[in-house]
Parts: structure tokens; sequence; C-alpha cells
């Protein structure tokens, strides 16, 4: 089982990260969470990152492990998940314990299996995310809020 989580202050950056099936796609969903979050003292430490899932994950990887972010965000779909998590695990072994939130249509249904099988994995987010991250921020860095009471939000208790 991942390490305790605990509220740390703001200071690292945070990653959100998405892996496209081709050239044409762009990622709404973490443009929406960074814009829902605009407001927020932690908002100008949002930093997004988009890759094609076919392509090398080096460059990614370094420039993540490069930013040392102490949050990272993956927007997970049927094509990208496996690279994800991929992802997700080598992150936790390079960097100094990162907090792990995996969201997306992919992560949200399958989020208990998910949590088991990969202790890396922090939190999921069920449904919509804007709010749902937000608060987890909130709470992340300013211990406002309950963890039980973030709407979507699964993790292990």
């Amino acid at each position: 089982m991942k390490r305790v989580v605990e509220t740390r202050p703001i200071g690292n950056p945070i990653a959100l990260v998405a892996l496209h099936a081709g050239y044409s796609h762009t990622s709404l969903a973490l443009q929406s969470i960074k814009s829902f979050a605009a407001h927020e003292p932690f908002a100008s430490h949002i930093q997004l990152f988009e890759s094609l899932v076919n392509s090398n994950p080096q460059q990614l990887l370094e420039q993540l492990v490069a930013l040392a972010p102490s949050v990272i965000g993956f927007s997970t779909y049927l094509w990208n998940i496996h690279k994800s998590l991929h992802l997700a695990g080598l992150l936790e072994q390079l960097l100094s314990n990162p907090l792990i939130v995996l969201g997306g249509p992919e992560a949200g249904p399958r989020a208990e299996e998910l949590l088991m099988a990969h202790p890396e994995i922090d939190f999921i987010i069920d449904g919509e995310g804007e709010r749902s991250f937000r608060d987890l921020m909130r709470w992340h860095f300013s211990a406002e809020g309950e963890l039980g009471l973030i709407s979507g939000l699964v993790y292990r208790s």
C-alpha cells in the first residue's frame, strides 16, 4: 500500500497530463480543470502536458521529472490508460512522493480495481473533475474540507 498522503504547502507545480490518440486531439478536460481553478491560490502552479499515446514517453517523462510536480493528474481514456499507469509508476519511483490522481472515463468506473492493482495511485475522480479536483487541491494544500465530502473522489481509507 502506498504511503500516507499528507497535506503540504503550495510549492512545486501541479502537472495535468493527457496522452492523445492522434494529432487532432486536444484535452478540453485539462483546460476546463485549470480554468475552473483559476481563482484558487494554487492555480498559477497548474501546468498542462499533452503528448501522443504512441510516441516515446521519454521526453514527457524527462519534462515531468525536471518539473518535479507535487501533484500529477492523468486524464484517462481507453487508448491511454495503460501508458498513463506506466508513467504514473515511473514518476512514483523518480519523484519525491508525488500525489497521483487519475480521472476520465477509463479510470472512474474502474476506480476500486485500479486502486487495488496500482499502489502508486492516490486518488481517482469518478465523474466530472473540475469541482472534485479543485476541492482535492484545497484539501491537499490547505487542509480545507474533508476528503469524504468531495464528490466523486475514490481513495483508500
